[in-house]
């Protein structure tokens, strides 16, 4: 594998801003729709947060509403309120442009919308992480002959750019 491509794999390349925020918007809609955890329990517990601070505040949550699956999203607020890094990252990720403007990550949305937007944003994150994942492992192989390394970043290119594109048409 070439160094530029160490370098931008290194970078992010299969995650970065675009992965927080996906995974920031699993995490607050959680928090802000206690419910969801009933419905999708098994999901929410496979969850793979990347960012340390999220992962803590997911755990923190969890925790809350393993011990009191009743928990609405205020009293769930509160209990994590008495945790000063996970009520900083929850006011840091909940300001977030790519979280707050997700109809599901708000507070007001109704159940339905809830379910269907975490349930779908969840889908989306686990196939990116299985592709990129897949992308790794492809491109681990591909310095074996530089002919492939071309044709993989190559490939790796428009898979960013095509991601790029329907990122941009979902705004």
């Amino acid at each position: 594998m070439s160094e530029a491509l160490r370098a931008r794999l290194g970078q992010g390349g299969a995650g970065g801003p675009a992965l927080a925020a996906r995974e920031a918007q699993l995490v607050i809609g959680i928090i802000h729709h206690p419910k969801l955890f009933g419905r999708f329990e098994s999901e929410i517990l496979e969850l793979t947060i990347h960012d340390k601070d999220l992962s803590e505040l997911l755990s923190r949550t969890i925790d809350a509403l393993v011990n009191e699956p009743d928990l609405d999203s205020g009293k769930l607020r509160h209990q994590l309120s008495g945790w000063p890094e996970a009520e900083a990252t929850y006011q840091r990720w909940s300001a977030d442009p790519l979280v707050k403007v997700i109809r599901f990550t708000k507070q007001n949305a109704d159940d339905k919308d809830a379910e269907a937007g975490w349930h779908d944003a969840f889908l989306i994150d686990r196939q990116h992480k299985i592709l990129s994942a897949e992308v790794t492992e492809a491109g681990a192989e591909a310095h074996k002959d530089p002919g492939r390394e071309k044709i993989w970043l190559d490939s790796v290119r428009m898979s960013l750019s095509a991601h790029q594109d329907n990122e941009a048409s979902r705004d």
